[in-house]
């Protein structure tokens, strides 16, 4: 996610789920994509 997040262009297809949904990491806000990084990592 967080080199979808220094190069969008090359990761358009990149889906998450979040509550219920799917949808395309790089069209969400960078609040949302941050957080979604640190959930990743606490799961770790």
């Amino acid at each position: 996610m967080r080199a979808a997040m220094a190069n969008p262009d090359a990761y358009r297809d990149l889906m998450v789920r979040i509550s219920g949904y799917n949808a395309y990491f790089v069209e969400l806000n960078k609040e949302l994509q941050l957080e979604l990084i640190r959930r990743a990592d606490y799961g770790m």
